[in-house]
């Protein structure tokens, strides 16, 4: 059977999960759950070998994520030590996914998470070295990406660019990175079965989960929320990125809960016992 090489810098849920109370600022969570599912998915009938370079900010508690191997059936998890330092990060990323990588076979397919320039570019690499087939997950644009600046953005879509095949989860991401008109799978969301926690909001609500970017409209969602002037709802509000300014904009206001970054589970929850 052949080997799907995922890079990507999604994990396990356990492995996110227990990672989460060590972060102060979460990183991304909406990027985290596809690449999961469709990692998942994919290990049905594959071996999956994750090439996982997990997120790491200044809010993280400690200098350093461990290295760690985790396997599941025929789905591993190749956690790379990752570091605050950026030298210390660059200096053995390349030797980590060495390691790892030495027996790639060239009916191999190698997936690779196009927002992330280290992964992009490493996996490029190894695709072009075992004469693999290449295959881009888009997310996202890179020009949506907040902390990035212009050139680096420009960099790393032109990086994106000519890859074998795309996994795309609009029309407009294939037509954004596709511009060879190579194969390419529209996917806008992966469905699957779930186990709901205890409802724990005993309100009706308007459950919003996502990125709590300003540029992302949520300031608008919450003026909308408000004209509709019905005591006995509430709008919730969970999800990254929220800035100081919205949360004072937010704080005395009665019928908007704002839950700051919540867990998959968790989010299902919320979705499911929302009206809308």
């Amino acid at each position: 059977m052949r080997t799907i090489w995922y890079f990507t810098t999604a994990q396990s849920q356990e492995n996110f999960e227990k990672e989460l109370s060590n972060f102060n600022v979460v990183p991304n969570l909406s990027n985290q759950n596809f690449h999961n599912k469709l990692i998942r998915c994919l290990a049905l009938s594959n071996n999956v070998q994750v090439i996982s370079s997990r997120p790491i900010n200044n809010s993280y508690k400690f200098s350093t994520i461990p290295a760690e191997k985790v396997c599941d059936k025929n789905l591993t998890w190749n956690y790379l030590k990752v570091s605050k330092s950026k030298v210390s990060k660059f200096l053995s990323f390349k030797q980590q996914i060495s390691r790892i990588i030495s027996d790639v076979k060239k009916d191999d397919i190698i997936f690779v998470d196009t927002l992330n320039f280290s992964l992009l570019k490493y996996a490029k690499k190894i695709a072009n070295k075992f004469e693999c087939k290449i295959v881009g997950i888009c997310t996202d644009n890179p020009n949506n990406i907040s902390f990035m600046n212009s050139p680096y953005k420009t960099h790393l879509l032109k990086l994106g660019r000519d890859l074998d095949f795309y996994i795309c989860l609009t029309p407009k991401l294939n037509e954004l990175y596709n511009v060879n008109n190579k194969k390419f799978l529209v996917i806008e969301g992966i469905s699957e079965e779930a186990n709901y926690e205890t409802r724990q909001i005993a309100d009706d609500y308007i459950y919003f989960g996502g990125s709590l970017l300003e540029d992302y409209g949520i300031k608008e969602l919450i003026k909308a929320f408000e004209q509709l002037k019905i005591n006995d709802l509430k709008l919730v509000i969970a999800g990254h990125h929220a800035t100081q300014d919205l949360l004072d904009y937010i704080k005395n206001k009665n019928q908007v809960v704002y839950l700051g970054p919540v867990t998959y589970q968790k989010n299902l929850t919320l979705q499911h016992y929302s009206l809308c």
